[in-house]
């Protein structure tokens, strides 16, 4: 049986590594409506990633509640807590990444 705190520390990494990898990707696609700033970068890879990582443990939580009985309310708190550590930690991360592109 897998303890709760496995959610978080699962969507702090899925959300870290989703978040970093978008962010790069953003910045390695020719794309001048983003303009040269990193602040658009960063927002706009949140954005991207968030609509990536967040959808399942919110849908479980909200529409699919119950459907799934080995999954427990602990463990969806803790997913969506994770994936919200995650999404701003790989922010963080994405833009020391991001120095070096632009």
């Amino acid at each position: 049986m897998k303890h709760p705190v496995d959610c978080l520390f699962g969507g702090i990494f899925l959300s870290v590594i989703v978040t970093v990898l978008v962010m790069v990707l953003l910045a390695l696609l020719p794309l001048d409506a983003l303009g040269e700033g990193r602040l658009t970068y960063v927002l706009a890879g949140m954005g991207v990633s968030a609509c990536i990582v967040f959808p399942r443990p919110l849908l479980k939580r909200t529409l699919w509640h119950g459907r799934d009985p080995f999954v427990l309310d602990d463990e969806l708190d803790n997913m969506l807590i994770g994936r919200g550590i995650g999404l701003v930690c790989g922010a963080a991360a994405g833009v020391f990444v991001l120095g070096q592109f632009i």
